[in-house]
């Protein structure tokens, strides 16, 4: 019986993970793209916007070791960013995944309107070097009217849908609370 009572959390809490993992994957970088030897590395650089949201993206970095064909032991991978028009300087550090050593990640936010050029800085012991990277466009896109009008009427249906329920529950208590009382001042 206590099974019973604890399938629709079971569910729930399933429903929930897929939709969850579906999100996830669903912004991952995909298939890797073809590496280029650069240096002492074999590099290949990838960028998806993360949804909803433009202003954010996702720096996927490929590097091994070009002689070995290995993971770079150490290495330190940085995205950096400038903005065309105000020329304003950023930097982003890139982690390397625990079950892919060889894929570096960061989330790079881009804070104003503009077109970013990005490059990947690399560096370890093997030397340093700089990729080019996807150019990044940036636009904020104002609120619209109308969003705001659906915003409004959703929260008016809300409270007076809540109000309407107070009221309702408050009549009903007055009811059983008369017919309580009416026998007993029937008897007097």
């Amino acid at each position: 019986m206590k099974t019973l009572k604890r399938l629709p959390f079971a569910l729930w809490a399933l429903a929930l993970w897929t939709l969850a993992a579906t999100v996830a994957s669903a912004q991952d970088a995909g298939n890797p793209p073809e590496m280029e030897l650069l240096g002492p590395y074999r590099v290949a650089v990838q960028m998806t916007t993360l949804q909803p949201v433009q202003a954010d993206a996702r720096f996927y970095v490929y590097l091994l070791d070009d002689v070995t064909g290995q993971t770079v032991p150490e290495a330190q991978v940085r995205i950096r960013t400038i903005n065309q028009a105000t020329g304003q300087h950023g930097f982003a550090i890139a982690l390397s995944r625990p079950q892919e050593p060889h894929i570096y990640t960061a989330n790079v936010r881009f804070e104003e309107n503009g077109v970013y050029d990005t490059a990947v800085e690399i560096s370890s012991t093997l030397g340093t070097v700089t990729v080019a990277a996807p150019q990044v466009v940036v636009h904020f896109g104002g609120s619209s009217p109308a969003g705001g009008y659906v915003f409004l009427a959703v929260a008016l249906v809300l409270v007076g849908g809540g109000l309407y329920l107070t009221w309702r529950i408050r009549q009903a208590q007055r009811q059983r609370g008369s017919s309580a009382d009416a026998p007993f001042m029937a008897r007097n």
